[in-house]
């Protein structure tokens, strides 16, 4: 296994995880709060290369104290990749909106998309203004369900973590991405 650590700042103090093809409308997706500050991601590779497991921890808060509350939920990919973004950077429009639109150059989705070096599977996402916003790595196995533990204190997150290679993928409707949960 190998294991790369990628340095972002979260200045907004919430943190939008998805994949960067969703807008901000999709339910298999979340926007939570979180501790501002310096944060780093750990990005561990299987022996194939692929990604398997990504953390991302607040540099501000040590993880090993007592308090922390466990939490966690679903999300979905269908580009094949998942990404921490700072929710400052991310686009507000829809579906619809030029930021989303894979042709279009200076997008946000083709150019999270760029970050995301094919060779080695992950990236930091930078903003045109120069500040690292964000990480995206490749979703392992690639589409499809999967879990994020996340862990916080006084109602902030401070720390995350998502596996991507394991056997216990949800089933999901690419189609039923938009509008509310059930």
């Amino acid at each position: 296994m190998t294991v790369h650590t990628i340095d972002f700042k979260n200045v907004s103090g919430k943190m939008r995880l998805t994949d960067p093809c969703y807008d901000l409308s999709v339910k298999y997706a979340a926007t939570v709060d979180v501790l501002p500050g310096d944060w780093f991601a750990v990005v561990s590779q299987d022996e194939k290369g692929f990604v398997s497991r990504v953390k991302v921890l607040s540099s501000s808060y040590p993880i090993g104290d007592k308090g922390l509350i466990e939490d966690s939920f679903s999300v979905v990919v269908d580009s094949g990749q998942f990404g921490f973004f700072d929710l400052s950077y991310f686009p507000k429009g829809d579906r619809n909106d030029p930021d989303f639109d894979w042709t279009n150059e200076s997008g946000f989705y083709r150019k999270v998309c760029n970050a995301n070096d094919e060779e080695i599977g992950y990236g930091s996402c930078v903003a045109d203004d120069g500040a690292i916003f964000g990480v995206v790595t490749s979703s392992g196995d690639g589409d499809g369900s999967y879990d994020v533990k996340g862990w916080k204190i006084d109602g902030e997150y401070v720390a995350f973590e998502v596996e991507f290679l394991g056997d216990d993928e949800d089933d999901w409707d690419k189609d039923d991405c938009y509008g509310e949960e059930e």
